[in-house]
This record gives structure tokens, sequence and C-alpha cells, in this order.
């Protein structure tokens, strides 16, 4: 029977999952160090997890802590992980307003060229 469930914080998570599938014998502080110099980076940790994930899930190539920052900069996992953050296509909904108002809109477009240029106009 699978439990299903998920560590609070990022980090021990991100342990747990580097210990499960990646490599059991990296010390802890080697593998601290180097989530902390991708978080320098300007990385989240919840970025720093999905990276590690989309690396187990895809069977990509890891085997020592600092390679994580070689996947962290890729612009795949960077766009993958963008859009599994996107909520349900609600970035691009919107609604009309359906007032029947009458607006009035107007616009001026200002003379533009060589002449207004010599004119010192604005």
């Amino acid at each position: 029977m699978a439990i299903n469930y998920k560590i609070q914080n990022p980090i021990t998570e991100i342990e747990f999952l580097w210990r499960k599938h990646i490599n059991p014998l990296v010390s802890q502080n080697d593998l601290r160090n180097a989530i902390s110099c991708i978080a320098r980076e300007g990385n989240t940790y919840d970025y720093i997890l999905f990276t590690l994930q989309y690396v187990i899930n895809n069977g990509l190539v890891l085997n020592y802590p600092n390679g994580l920052r070689y996947y962290a900069g890729e612009e795949d996992i960077k766009q993958a992980y963008i859009k599994a953050n996107l909520p349900n296509n609600d970035i691009y909904s919107f609604k009309a307003d359906t007032n029947q108002e009458d607006t009035s809109f107007s616009f001026q477009k200002k003379k533009s060229g060589f002449q207004n240029i010599l004119k010192g106009s604005n």
C-alpha cells in the first residue's frame, strides 16, 4: 500500500528524495551547501524541489549535489515549472463588462516627424 504524503519543509523533502532516488552516500552538509548555493542564485526552495523531481521523473543523470545547479539553470525546467504553477487557465481568462452605458473615447495623435523636431514642440 502506497502512502501519499508531502513533507512540509522543501529542504527536508529535497534531502529525502535525494537519498531515496539519487545517492544515499552524499553527506548532508554537501547537499545542503548545494541547495543554499542554488537558493543564493535567486531560486526558491520550491523551484529547487521541482528541479529535483523533474530530474528524477525524467531519468536525467545526476550523481552529485552540485549537478543540481546545472539543472536549475536549464530553460526547459524553468518553463516546465512556470507551466506547472499556472492556475487552471485563470491567467488567460477575463470577463467582459456587459454594462450597456455609452462610453466615449477620443484619441489625438501627436504629429511627429522632422518638422516637429525643428519646431521644438512636445
